[in-house]
C-alpha cells in the first residue's frame, strides 16, 4: 500500500470507503451498465488509480455534483522544545481535504 493510501485511510475511514468496496462497485456497476464484472473491475480500477495519482501529483479532483478532493502541503519547519531547548527538523506532511457539494447535500436531505 502507498503512503498516500494509508493517509486517506487514515484521515477518513468512514467516508472514503472505495478502497475497500471495489467488490461491490463493480458488482453494481456491471448490474447497472449490463457488462461483465471484470469490465467493470477494469473501470473502476482506472478510475480510482486516476484519482489517487492526480492526488499525489499535488493536483485536485472534482466529481462534478458530488465531491471535491485536495491535497494540501504543510511545508517543513524547524521546532523547539522548552524543556531541553534542542532544535528538530518536522518533516512536510500532507493532508487530503474532503469536500462535498451542496447539490449531493440537498439529494441527500430530499431522499433523491
Amino acid at each position: 500500500m502507498s503512503p498516500f493510501r494509508a493517509v486517506i485511510r487514515k484521515q477518513y475511514p468512514e467516508t472514503i470507503n472505495i478502497f475497500r468496496d471495489r467488490r461491490y462497485l463493480r458488482k453494481r456497476l456491471s448490474q447497472k451498465a449490463g457488462i461483465p464484472i471484470a469490465l467493470a473491475a477494469s473501470v473502476i480500477n482506472v478510475v480510482v488509480d486516476a484519482m489517487v495519482n492526480e492526488l499525489e501529483d499535488n493536483g485536485y479532483v472534482h466529481i462534478k455534483d458530488f465531491i471535491t478532493m485536495k491535497t494540501k502541503r504543510i511545508k517543513s519547519k524547524q521546532i523547539t522544545i522548552p524543556y531541553n531547548n534542542r532544535t528538530y527538523t518536522m518533516p512536510e506532511k500532507y493532508h487530503i481535504t474532503f469536500r462535498v457539494c451542496k447539490k449531493f447535500i440537498e439529494r441527500m436531505v430530499m431522499g433523491i
